[in-house]
């Protein structure tokens, strides 16, 4: 499983220590992104920020996005159709712009959802913190098998699977 570092701008100041960085606008702001960091991550589709967030995303041209919140392949396959409309009002290549979906507790349920959701979809990752603010308690049993989850479904998917990382802002 790879590691995918969420983070504010600030926070990435002493350089990624994961195999991807994704920018978390909601921590912060930034004018451009930061070294290291190809992708922004975003609010689950149905959340009212999402929309701004997305935008605020796209002016960056960030060569993916990390879907928090993902609660099944219809979420992905949503994004797919603002992603489009986000490329083509900037002028930036169709299908350019990449998907990393954080699946949600409610995601377990559809994990096999995300396979065919979107050419899009680049990988699949597990975020042990919110799984437990989900849950409202830690529990290691359901955790490992959420994880385990997500690393069967990306692999049907045909996308690597990640362990989501985060770090406080500086």
């Amino acid at each position: 499983m790879k590691s995918l570092l969420i983070a504010a701008a600030d926070a990435l100041a002493d350089g990624p220590a994961a195999d991807l960085v994704a920018l978390d606008l909601a921590a912060g702001s930034a004018g451009a992104l930061p070294a290291g960091a190809v992708h922004v991550a975003v609010a689950p589709v149905e959340a009212a920020a999402s929309a701004a967030g997305l935008a605020r995303a796209m002016a960056l041209a960030p060569a993916g996005i990390v879907l928090e919140g993902a609660r099944s392949g219809r979420d992905v396959t949503l994004l797919d159709a603002r992603l489009a409309v986000c490329e083509a009002e900037r002028g930036l290549a169709h299908g350019g712009t990449s998907i990393i979906a954080v699946a949600s507790a409610e995601a377990l349920i559809e994990i096999g959802s995300f396979r065919g959701a979107s050419a899009r979809l680049a990988g699949l990752a597990f975020d042990p913190e919110a799984l437990e603010r989900e849950l409202g308690a830690p529990d290691a049993a359901v955790s490992e098998l959420a994880r385990g989850m997500v690393v069967l479904a990306a692999r049907a998917a045909g996308v690597p699977a990640f362990r989501v990382i985060r770090r406080p802002p500086a």
